[in-house]
């Protein structure tokens, strides 16, 4: 099987992180904050509009793409995988990945480090840019099964290809029967081979 695998919320700590540092860069700016535990994004997580929503992401995005913790297990079963003759393939929006001027050159770099220091193994990384869907580029690379976290993507591409859900405060409240949810990369792991079973 080809395997795609989405990277904030999926492989890493996205949320851990961002509470965590939301809350430092709130203090920074005088800003007052009451903490949402039932937001899916920053906007309503913190209380706080737009502009200042741009200003985190543009001042965290950078230490989170190195610093960010990754989720346990990621590696251990994407080695697994591997090991079993699955290719991985990488398929992610982040933030100025897409780019193609420094900024793009300086995040992809960023990125690859963070897959080095935490072992992940890929054989190709898919950067899509945030205005388009990931359906093309998993038709393109023919993926057979996608691991994501955002509505978006999972409603989308659940309708071409099987899909798994790694749970998350982004979609916590989505709800589609037909769509595979996952705790952790262990679960993950137990999906990808009961979907692979020879029938």
């Amino acid at each position: 099987m080809i395997i795609g695998v989405d990277v904030d919320g999926v492989l890493t700590e996205l949320f851990s992180y961002v509470k965590k540092y939301g809350a430092i860069f709130a203090k920074e700016n005088n800003i007052k904050i009451k903490y949402n535990k039932k937001a899916t994004d920053t906007i309503d997580a913190f209380g706080w509009g737009a502009d200042i929503d741009k200003k985190f992401w543009y001042e965290f995005i950078w230490p989170y793409s190195l610093e960010c913790k990754c989720k346990k297990g990621a590696s251990k079963y994407l080695h697994k995988l591997k090991a079993e003759g699955h290719k991985i393939v990488i398929i992610t929006k982040r933030y100025y990945a897409q780019t193609p001027d420094e900024i793009g050159l300086k995040m992809r770099a960023n990125m690859e480090l963070w897959f080095k220091k935490h072992k992940i193994p890929y054989d190709e990384i898919c950067y899509v840019h945030s205005k388009k869907s990931k359906l093309d580029y998993a038709k393109q690379t023919q993926i057979d099964i996608l691991i994501d976290d955002s509505v978006e993507n999972l409603e989308e591409i659940s309708k071409h290809i099987p899909v798994i859900c790694m749970n998350g405060p982004l979609n916590k409240s989505y709800l589609n029967n037909k769509i595979e949810r996952a705790n952790n990369w262990k679960e993950v792991y137990q999906i990808i081979h009961k979907i692979n079973k020879p029938k």
